[in-house]
């Protein structure tokens, strides 16, 4: 919200009410328990298997997480609305965040995937205008 205030626009625009019942389906359960097990189970598993390093792994696992939401061709030609780099770097500190929260946590895939719905119901709030605590 801070960062909208300074003119950086990252949150999506859902108009003035809740998504949809689909969209909201997808964005607080669908997309959060399948980018979890991607990224985070199976990437940092993987990592974990063949010997390579715990921080490298979070690094990578951050990085692709990043470029998946917000791919760098959008960034480059400017389809992100002029805030891309910012976008990427927001998704690529929770991508890091979600890693560093899995491995710390022994692997619990659902703290990570509560922890990634809570980020999107938070954002889609915001997004929303709607408000919550009056």
């Amino acid at each position: 919200a801070a960062l909208s205030a300074c003119g950086l626009k990252l949150l999506p625009v859902f108009g003035t009410g809740f998504p949809s019942e689909a969209r909201a389906l997808l964005t607080l359960v669908v997309a959060p328990l399948s980018e979890e097990v991607f990224f985070r189970a199976w990437l940092l598993s993987a990592f974990a298997r063949n010997g390579g390093a715990a921080n490298l792994a979070i690094i990578v696992s951050a990085g692709l997480y990043g470029l998946y939401v917000v791919p760098l061709s959008s960034v480059l030609n400017g389809t992100t609305g002029g805030d891309g780099p910012a976008l990427l770097l927001l998704y690529e500190a929770l991508g890091g965040f979600l890693a560093y929260l899995f491995q710390r946590s022994g692997g619990s895939l659902p703290l990570v995937v509560v922890t990634h719905c809570t980020f999107n119901l938070a954002v889609a709030l915001l997004a929303t205008q709607v408000p919550v605590l009056v």
